[in-house]
């Protein structure tokens, strides 16, 4: 993910871990890790819809 020179990656198995999360803040780091939490059953299916797996 990036917003300006902030960037980030994540990964979504074997379970949800943070790679790295360059130039976001305290209060962005916490947003975007809950944003995943919360929807990470969502982002896996469309993830494996869209490379068919």
């Amino acid at each position: 993910m990036s917003k300006g020179n902030a960037n980030g990656k994540v990964w979504l198995e074997p379970s949800l871990s943070v790679e790295y999360l360059i130039g976001f803040s305290n209060a962005e780091e916490r947003t975007i890790i809950e944003t995943i939490k919360t929807n990470l059953e969502s982002f896996k299916k469309k993830w494996n819809e869209h490379f068919s797996k």
